[in-house]
């Protein structure tokens, strides 16, 4: 069968601290998608890139959240990017989603452009008005890379303290006033046990693996992950 590529154009892009952009794209088709799933992009004939979602489900234009990477043929492909441009995609795919199962919390994990399908669920946890606590771990490098703040602020009033949100920066300067380390030490800071969690870790191999035998080691046993190259 062949490949079912579709055209959205781009109505938004928006550069976010000094690694990321936000892109927002409208669809020529239905786009409907579980939060947690991704899209293919077409960089060229012989160069595909996947991208997690970070809009809410349901609501266009949807959005993807980009990390620039030096000497990155899919970053040229992205800054390059201006409304009124369009993107071939495929999807949207994976089974990266929230599951039924039984968790009484929720904990997601995810540094850099791997907060994107975690924000995406928050999002769509407030939509179909799931009442669960969340903690929601971000990590980052350097003060530079920090986004999103004031939207992850809001969406804390949004929860009313339901959701708790760490952003730790693994090298921060001396003039940092917020959380320090990486965000698996946090976790085992914050709980003694997370038995009755489900969590969601995406993100480079290193978290997902030492994310993983953490959540393990607190007796978590509903542990997804979406690991990000």
């Amino acid at each position: 069968m062949a490949i079912q590529w579709q055209k959205a154009k781009v109505v938004q892009h928006m550069r976010m601290g000094q690694i990321f952009s936000l892109l927002r794209f409208k669809s020529n088709e239905v786009f409907e998608f579980a939060a947690g799933q991704h899209i293919v992009v077409k960089i060229h004939e012989q160069r595909l890139a996947q991208y997690s979602l970070m809009s809410t489900p349901g609501i266009q234009p949807f959005e993807l959240l980009i990390q620039y990477v030096s000497g990155g043929e899919a970053t040229a492909y992205f800054m390059d990017l201006k409304v009124g441009d369009e993107i071939e995609y495929m999807g949207p795919l994976g089974n990266y989603a929230m599951q039924n199962d039984g968790a009484e919390q929720i904990v997601l994990m995810g540094t850099g452009s791997g907060v994107a399908p975690l924000l995406c669920m928050i999002r769509d946890m407030l939509r179909v008005g799931d009442n669960r606590s969340v903690w929601l771990y971000f990590g980052l490098r350097f003060e530079e890379n920090v986004i999103m703040q004031e939207e992850l602020a809001d969406l804390v009033k949004q929860f009313n303290d339901r959701l708790q949100v760490r952003t730790s920066l693994s090298q921060p300067s001396a003039d940092w006033q917020g959380d320090r380390g990486y965000v698996t030490e946090w976790l085992k800071k914050d709980h003694g046990h997370l038995s009755q969690a489900g969590m969601y870790i995406c993100g480079g191999k290193e978290l997902v693996i030492s994310a993983e035998l953490v959540g393990t080691r607190l007796g978590c046993t509903r542990i997804y992950t979406e690991l990000f190259w």
